[in-house]
């Protein structure tokens, strides 16, 4: 529950009497069940105007239609997207925490043969299981008879339909992260026509502690640049980068004329690095489940403990190393209204088919040799 900034209310109680602009479009029913949890606790029944879309419930806020506006954290990100310093305006008073399950399901393959693993990257630090924009978004074809690993990479704005959440209306795929990963998986699944049969799922905290419990990594920038948000700075060339040297490399898109293109490239270097690391080192695999322990919770997946077995015991059987190819779907930008943010017009990327279709036909010869 927020306020603006300037708000006297510190806590709901000080809010008893204030009217609360609710949403119920996109997954009400979390929405009911705080106005409940509101209620209760209050003991009374809060009074609330519904709107159409989050943009909505955020300007009436802002126009002060509502004292107050009701909504899931995971939407905050798309709240900034809209309306620059949103945050810096608002504070939040109330919140209720609910927890959904997960079906944390593969699809059933061998580790063995041929697979395919989506790695999701979330906008945010701390817990994992919090929902948020899925900001890095690549998909890694893995071929282990012939030492193969194709990284597939999409803008985070790309424009397209989130099965079972949008009713055939399009959005931002980072947005499909707030939903969820097994509604991301299926965003992903749908839009290239391809089956995953796993997914990982990072952080800003997990991309860090993964970086640091593996010695840092290597990685090669094809240009030097500072970072526009962190202290670090990129030579042209290798870098040895602890975590958070990591996570701001992979995350810089100022630096560059070419933005986010640019910065989903980067993304593929630092998960080759931390692939090349791990694959290439005999110490690193045969400590594999320190490394679990270490950082286990901070990343959510559906590989079983059996399968990253099965991983380390054929890595170990030959220690040699892989033939790592990139490639980033492209798409062209333009302004368009979204399901998560209604009728308001938000940047996104309509992707260009040619490119998807180079990408199909990569996975297939990756995948069938």
């Amino acid at each position: 529950v927020a306020v603006m900034a300037d708000d006297k209310a510190e806590k709901l109680k000080d809010a008893k009497d204030y009217t609360f602009g609710v949403q119920y479009k996109m997954k009400g029913e979390q929405i009911e069940e705080t106005v409940d949890a509101m209620n209760k606790e209050l003991g009374t029944d809060v009074k609330t105007v519904e709107y159409n879309s989050l943009a909505e419930q955020a300007q009436a806020l802002h126009d002060g239609e509502v004292d107050a506006i009701v909504y899931n954290e995971g939407y905050t990100g798309i709240l900034e997207e809209a309306f620059e310093g949103y945050s810096d305006n608002t504070k939040v008073i109330y919140s209720h925490d609910i927890k959904s399950e997960v079906k944390n399901e593969s699809k059933d393959v061998n580790v063995n043969d041929c697979f395919s693993v989506y790695i999701s990257g979330i906008d945010v630090y701390g817990a994992i299981e919090t929902n948020s924009r899925s900001d890095v978004n690549i998909i890694a074809e893995v071929n282990p008879t012939t030492h193969q690993i194709l990284l597939v990479t999409t803008p985070r704005d790309y424009y397209v339909e989130i099965p079972g959440i949008s009713g055939g209306q399009k959005d931002k795929l980072t947005h499909a992260g707030i939903y969820g990963i097994d509604e991301t998986v299926s965003t992903v699944e749908d839009w290239l026509g391809t089956d995953i049969n796993y997914y990982i799922r990072v952080n800003f905290t997990s991309l860090q502690d993964i970086v640091d419990a593996i010695g840092g990594v290597d990685v090669e920038s094809p240009k030097a640049f500072k970072s526009a948000v962190s202290k670090y700075t990129y030579t042209e060339g290798m870098n040895h980068l602890n975590g958070e040297a990591a996570l701001f490399f992979a995350r810089e898109r100022k630096a560059f004329a070419d933005g986010d293109n640019e910065r989903v490239k980067n993304q593929q270097r630092v998960v080759k690095a931390i692939v090349d690391k791990i694959s290439g080192s005999s110490v690193i695999l045969l400590k594999y489940t320190q490394l679990m322990n270490t950082v286990g919770q901070e990343v959510q997946t559906n590989l079983t403990e059996k399968d990253i077995s099965s991983l380390v015991k054929m890595q170990l059987n030959d220690l040699g190393g892989w033939d790592i190819e990139s490639i980033s779907i492209t798409g062209k930008g333009t302004y368009a209204p979204t399901y998560s943010m209604g009728s308001q017009k938000l940047y996104v990327a309509i992707p260009y088919e040619e490119s998807v279709a180079e990408a199909q036909e990569a996975i297939r010869q990756v995948m069938n040799k």
